[in-house]
């Protein structure tokens, strides 16, 4: 599971990958943290995913797993949190939405929806491998 946990508000994003439950993990850290660490949000995926998230972002790196909550970061917990509230069959329409909309999108929101895409497109390939 990929999680990203914030620390403090509108602070750094984590962004890693856990085989444990997500709240454990969330503790482990907040252990060693002197910020309240809040959950936004979790998103299937392996190690792989992870990688390639982390160089995705690179160009939002604060420093090691953790990252600017700025650009399509933002916009994509935005989505994540939404998403969240519908159920998954919702958030592959909206993402079926960007693909309509994508000549329209700049900027973050661009920049997001291709995160998006490429994200689902790796996750069909490790659910195939």
């Amino acid at each position: 599971m990929i999680y990203f946990i914030q620390a403090g508000e509108g602070g750094p994003v984590k962004i890693g990958y856990t085989e444990n439950p997500v709240d454990a993990r969330l503790a482990t850290l907040q252990t060693g943290a002197h910020e309240k660490l809040t959950l936004l949000t979790c998103l299937p995926g392996g190690m792989a995913v992870e990688r390639w998230l982390h160089t995705a972002l690179s160009h939002l790196r604060v420093r090691g797993e953790w990252f600017r909550p700025d650009g399509e970061l933002a916009v994509l917990l935005r989505w994540r949190t939404a998403a969240a509230s519908g159920n998954e069959e919702a958030a592959y329409q909206r993402l079926e939405h960007l693909c309509s909309v994508w000549p329209k999108l700049s900027g973050d929101a661009r920049e997001a929806a291709l995160l998006m895409l490429n994200y689902h497109s790796r996750m069909l390939g490790e659910e195939a491998g």
